[in-house]
């Protein structure tokens, strides 16, 4: 039988299992089951190979499954796997949001988050111009645009409809 301390809360307890195998689904973690108990630096080993937000999102995951083991020391129902997936998955967003856009304007919300992965391959991509034509003279032009996360089923759409007078 394993020995109850900070690992085994952490990672090895039913409820830990859950949470990382939820937050994995969204975000590119280790699976639980390979993260091994290499005595008390378990954690710096774990973190030590990861990007800057691959780590922020482990480190979160952790952060989270302490809560959810502190609600059960203190005799109150944990919240239910999904629910700390969805929180983390809004929190993570709101971090790397502001993280890749320091300046913009939080309450438009209008702003793309790139995940860990997504930004390296974002800085190495080339630059596309592309600029907003305005409508002809006497006309109007209708813009849309909208997105979609499969591995979330988050989505949003937007339009701009803009005349020019004759």
């Amino acid at each position: 039988m394993e020995r109850e301390d900070c690992f085994h809360a952490l990672c090895r307890c039913t409820l830990a299992k859950e949470l990382w195998h939820a937050m994995a689904r969204d975000w590119n973690i280790s699976r639980v089951e390979e993260v091994v108990n290499t005595g008390s630096e378990w954690l710096f080993s774990l973190l030590e190979p990861l990007d800057e937000d691959t780590r922020m999102i482990v480190l979160m995951t952790l952060w989270r499954v302490w809560h959810v083991r502190n609600e059960i020391t203190h005799e109150k129902k944990p919240p239910p796997t999904e629910a700390s997936r969805r929180f983390l998955q809004g929190y993570i967003n709101s971090l790397l949001c502001i993280k890749q856009h320091p300046k913009a304007d939080m309450e438009k919300g209008k702003m793309v988050v790139l995940g860990p992965q997504q930004c390296s391959a974002a800085r190495a991509a080339p630059k596309e111009d592309r600029r907003w034509i305005p409508p002809g003279r006497a006309s109007t032009k209708l813009n849309t645009d909208g997105s979609y996360v499969p591995a979330t089923g988050a989505s949003g759409g937007g339009m701009i409809l803009r005349d020019d007078p004759p």
